[in-house]
């Protein structure tokens, strides 16, 4: 049992520097003063910007192998010649923490030197927002629908959606029912059924509420683009980020 003695102050034993110092060759790793300071000034900063890029964020829209949903198309209008023509970029997507839910955009799209490109190739995509009309469940028991996403889609999609657009005069306003029907099949659908199309005003009005209001996405806005040095700061440039290479499954 452990016993306690008060000592009167300055009669005890004093504290002395340990003799086992460390070691002169040992690392020192510990951030102390204006160091210590600089990292977490940095390490606030990080914070506020992921804080940042969640408010920014827009959910993108996938569906399952084997699935159908509907959508429909806020925008995705012809240009003078009478050709879809929606904002496009290059765009890396990499397989890291065990998931492929990891985008960046090449800044090739710039024409700037890009290092993710020293290890994996870009794709081209073009954007669309959509409404996701599927419906689920909260735990909380609260139902969802009707979700504005983003759809994101590579160059063979986009061939379809071109076909589809010179039948409608442009994709804004048209409805499908949507099915991803193959292993191989990309994850924003390979299958569209023309269900319907009407004016975007009257969509927008008919289902945004007053806690959501419906729109089209400001593209440089919910699409997070990284500066080179922003990018090599995550470790891009130089380094392995996987040894698989990502099909036209976008």
């Amino acid at each position: 049992m452990l016993s306690f003695k008060k000592n009167n102050p300055g009669k005890g034993t004093p504290n002395k520097k340990s003799e086992k110092s460390t070691p002169k060759d040992a690392p020192q790793f510990l951030l102390k003063g204006t160091a210590a300071q600089k990292a977490l000034a940095e390490e606030e900063h990080q914070a506020e910007q992921r804080q940042k890029d969640r408010e920014n964020r827009a959910d993108r829209f996938w569906i399952k192998e084997g699935n159908d949903t509907i959508l429909t198309f806020l925008d995705g209008y012809l240009n003078d010649e009478g050709m879809l023509d929606p904002p496009m970029y290059w765009e890396h997507q990499l397989n890291m923490s065990g998931h492929w839910r990891n985008w960046f955009v090449c800044l090739k799209t710039i024409n700037q030197y890009c290092p993710i490109c020293e290890n994996d190739n870009s794709a081209l995509v073009a954007v669309f927002t959509v409404i996701d009309h599927s419906t689920y469940e909260t735990k909380k028991g609260d139902i969802i629908t009707d979700q504005v996403k983003l759809y994101v889609c590579k160059m063979q999609t986009l061939q379809q959606l071109r076909k589809l657009a010179a039948k409608t005069g442009g994709l804004a306003g048209v409805s499908y029912e949507v099915s991803r029907i193959g292993d191989n099949a990309a994850n924003v659908g390979n299958m569209f059924q023309f269900l319907e199309q009407n004016p975007v005003k009257d969509i927008i009005a008919k289902l945004s509420t007053e806690e959501k209001k419906i729109s089209v996405f400001n593209y440089e806005q919910v699409i997070q683009f990284r500066t080179v040095e922003e990018l090599s700061k995550l470790g891009f440039g130089g380094k392995s980020i996987g040894d698989e290479s990502l099909s036209e499954h976008l």
